[in-house]
């Protein structure tokens, strides 16, 4: 984006130090880096594909303006001379529009259950880039040189995109990019807070479905395109500064190297599985149809929009399914399966994913991490009061990934850590705190030793 604020011809303004040939060497080793990355992201084998092709999109996209910017530099210094104006410019510096979109789908398809398939209202995402590279090829094509046509037009066309401090196609591009990049950053931070809010309804462990990287990622970003909007604005308005291109580099790689590097390193959250015709024949029958019209009671609070609007369950299927919920989390344990999520407890009671929430949710009062954790919880205090087991497997026992997951949620529902529990129950302090269990699970359901069907 630097880049913006250089003329298409002739030196930039004042004295700035050039690109020498040890900073384009670099700059050149960061684009190979950009280009390894988007390889990797497009070739590796995973179970979705949706969120690593969004992200390889975004980075083929900065790859794309960096090297354009690459050549409008070579073409200032007189490195690299060409007739006119730097025709790769027009077609590349519109692209920056798209970096927004894409950013924004990375966002989408890391929060979304199913895999992100993009229909014709998506295109609209493609507006204001054809929009800018539709002008801006406009302006070049009249400074080509042996155009047909009334030939002031022409000088005229060829003063926009090479004179000036900046060139009209670059401050259209500039215009543009600020509203467009700034709503697209809005919009993935929103995808992002919905998944924060979403993956409580989903996992029982929250190990692995955190997007925090990218909730860090995306301001590091946006401070490093402020920091290059002072350099435009002061290369325009004051030419006082004079950085050296090494600035650019090094604010370029401040957030392109962490982005490329977990976006390597992240893995799809939500893991499609397929269910068989008769599973999904199953669910159908339990799931009843939706009426055309449905009353929908006002959410407690008030003014909020209720969760479910279009849900058909009555309050007699909904106690029916909660039944279901405690009696399958009691007789078969499926809390004891680490990897539990939402869809595991769809299929083995044979009721769609909606429902269970809205019956966990509404019915229960709780979202399906907190259940789950309870019941976790209620047999990890049996074993700490009738077993010598170890702490840490009697956490791995009933579920937990770690000991320190395993201490958070206990002392959540009881107030106290494992080994204080234990040591009140092994001193038989009548005034030690009890357990704190959600009411809604009955408490005196047995515990059989079988195993868990999934």
């Amino acid at each position: 984006m630097r880049a913006l604020a250089r003329p298409a011809t002739g030196r930039p303004r004042g004295d700035p130090i050039l690109f020498t040939n040890d900073l384009f060497v670099l700059a050149l080793a960061m684009a190979a880096h950009l280009a390894f990355v988007i390889l990797l992201l497009l070739t590796r084998r995973e179970p979705r594909k949706d969120h690593s092709l969004a992200i390889a999109a975004f980075l083929g996209i900065v790859l794309a303006t960096a090297l354009a910017d690459m050549t409008d530099v070579m073409y200032a210094i007189g490195v690299w001379t060409l007739p006119g104006p730097n025709h790769l410019v027009a077609v590349m510096t519109p692209l920056l529009l798209l970096e927004g979109p894409a950013l924004y789908f990375y966002a989408r398809a890391l929060a979304s259950k199913e895999p992100l398939r993009l229909g014709r209202g998506d295109l609209l995402h493609l507006a204001p880039y054809a929009l800018l590279q539709a002008v801006t090829l406009l302006l070049y094509g009249l400074a080509l040189p042996g155009q047909s046509g009334d030939p002031a037009l022409q000088d005229f066309g060829a003063t926009l995109v090479t004179q000036g401090s900046l060139p009209a196609e670059r401050l259209l591009t500039l215009l543009a990019y600020l509203p467009v990049m700034t709503a697209y950053v809005v919009l993935a931070i929103r995808e992002l807070s919905r998944h924060e809010r979403q993956k409580l309804d989903y996992f029982s462990n929250l190990e692995g479905s955190s997007l925090r990287w990218l909730h860090w990622n995306i301001p590091l970003m946006g401070l490093s395109w402020g920091v290059n909007l002072v350099l435009l604005a002061d290369d325009l308005l004051f030419d006082a500064l004079h950085p050296s291109p090494l600035v650019s580099l090094l604010i370029f790689a401040a957030w392109v190297y962490p982005l490329s590097f977990m976006a390597l390193w992240q893995q799809p959250i939500y893991v499609p599985t397929r269910r068989s015709p008769a599973l999904e024949a199953a669910i159908a029958t339990e799931t009843p149809v939706l009426p055309a019209v449905l009353a929908v009671a006002a959410p407690a609070g008030g003014g909020a929009e209720p969760r479910y609007q279009r849900s058909a369950l009555d309050g007699e299927r909904m106690k029916r399914i909660a039944a279901k919920i405690e009696r399958t989390m009691a007789q078969d344990r499926l809390y004891r399966n680490h990897a539990l999520n939402l869809r595991n407890l769809s299929d083995h009671l044979k009721v769609s994913e909606n429902y269970l929430s809205q019956v966990l949710n509404d019915y229960i009062g709780s979202n399906f991490y907190e259940y789950v954790n309870r019941w976790r919880i209620r047999e990890a205090c049996e074993l700490l009061s009738r077993t010598s087991a170890r702490i840490i497997d009697i956490g791995e026992d009933v579920g937990f990934n770690s000991r320190s997951t395993f201490n958070a949620a206990f002392r959540k529902e009881t107030g106290q850590t494992p080994s204080d529990y234990r040591a009140a129950v092994a001193r038989g302090d009548d005034g030690a705190p009890a357990p704190v269990l959600d009411p809604a699970i009955p408490p005196a359901i047995p515990f059989p030793d079988r195993p868990v069907p999934l």
